[in-house]
């Protein structure tokens, strides 16, 4: 009988195993697509413990158990997000496996979601696992091997000690005084936590097709310029009788990013939309409006505004589903304003990939000129965030 596992996947479980069973912690850095979660199954099913826990991210959980029934699981697996952690009892489990792992990593001060998950799992071995581990800062890895007492930072009780030792400081000054923001790390970081860490590729998987990456640039008609570039030099607009103020750098960005697809979402949850259709117009031109296409969009309104033009093509979230979901099925797969994070940026764009895939697994990125949206794909692109700090350089003409 045919095996459940691919070789790769049994070669970094066993790898993973010894990893455990030397060091209680292990991080399994999976490229997307590659199979982390069959290879976690392999690693669970062939060790000793029998009560198991996975967090993962609420819209992955699915993902999880249909794996788990896939290769006929024998062990008792409780699956649930991160946001359930703290109601559920540390004694219950011997083994905990956190998928993502990568969203448990602040610098700085632990959030209310890692001491939850501290708190839960702090006596067991750990296995981690995540497509991008440390995408935006090798020192995000204190607060994710943190949530086990087999972490071997467990001399720094807090982050700040850490930094102390693997920290190189890179404050910026704000309002006046020099804010660090905890980016760089000293290079004997990566080193001394190498034997923890298990690697598998997408050449791993033998995925012959990975994503390439293709930029739209849209032109913005007269009408559309002349409401952003209102918002820019007036700080305030008012639309369809809403009178919407720019009362913080925040708010203009996240108006002038939505208003470029001709909809905005007001405080209140109502979302208005413009006569502005160059994105939709732009879509429906190149591609159609059929089923066999599938957008992701990081705002509601501009959502609702392509499901308005565009009933028959599936629309999915640039934030909720650039984890954990395989868009591979679709012909053509299209990002509209993406979002700010350069991890979900690596994320999102292989939602595409998949080891059965006989085609390139092109990504079209709508951007449009000059605006906005082309800066921050520019940024997440490079695997960089787009933070208030970028959008403030931009406005003022900087480019970098």
């Amino acid at each position: 009988m045919a095996s459940n596992y691919l070789p790769h996947q049994i070669k970094a479980a066993s790898e993973i195993t010894q990893v455990l069973r030397t060091k209680g912690l292990a991080y399994l850095f999976g490229e997307v697509r590659s199979g982390k979660t069959r290879t976690m199954i392999k690693v669970c099913e062939s060790s000793k413990k029998k009560r198991i826990l996975v967090l993962t991210k609420k819209q992955a959980i699915g993902g999880v158990e249909r794996e788990l029934k896939a290769v006929g699981a024998k062990k008792h697996y409780t699956v649930t997000n991160f946001e359930k952690a703290a109601k559920l009892t540390p004694g219950d489990y011997d083994f905990a496996v956190i998928d993502e792992a990568h969203c448990i990593g602040p610098r700085g001060k632990p959030t209310q979601r890692v001491k939850a998950i501290h708190a839960l799992t702090y006596e067991l071995p750990v296995l981690l696992m995540s497509g991008s581990p440390m995408s935006e800062s090798p020192l995000s890895v204190y607060h994710q091997f943190w949530v086990t007492k087999y972490s071997p930072f467990a001399e720094f009780k807090t982050f700040y000690k850490f930094f102390a030792k693997y920290g190189i400081p890179c404050g910026i000054p704000i309002n006046g005084r020099i804010v660090e923001q905890y980016k760089k790390a000293r290079p004997e970081l990566l080193k001394f936590i190498e034997p923890w860490i298990v690697r598998m590729t997408q050449e791993d998987a033998g995925i012959e097709y990975k994503a390439i990456d293709k930029v739209h640039k849209v032109h913005l008609n007269s009408d559309t310029l002349a409401i952003l570039e209102t918002i820019k030099e007036d700080k305030v607009i008012n639309l369809d009788g809403h009178t919407i103020a720019m009362e913080s750098d925040m708010k203009e960005r996240v108006v002038l990013h939505q208003l470029e697809a001709g909809a905005l979402k007001l405080d209140d949850g109502n979302i208005i939309e413009t006569s502005s259709t160059e994105i939709v117009d732009y879509i429906r031109d190149t591609w159609g409006d059929r089923p066999e296409i599938a957008i992701m969009a990081h705002f509601h309104s501009t959502k609702q505004k392509i499901e308005t033009h565009l009933p028959n093509v599936h629309v999915f979230s640039s934030d909720g589903h650039a984890e954990g979901t395989d868009l591979s099925n679709y012909e053509h797969f299209i990002i509209v304003n993406t979002g700010y994070s350069g991890a979900k940026h690596i994320q999102r764009r292989d939602r595409g990939v998949n080891i059965n895939r006989s085609r390139e697994a092109v990504v079209h990125h709508i951007v449009c000129e000059g605006q906005l949206s082309e800066a921050v794909y520019k940024a997440v692109s490079k695997k960089k965030d787009f933070n208030i700090q970028s959008f403030r350089r931009i406005r003022n003409g900087k480019t970098s």
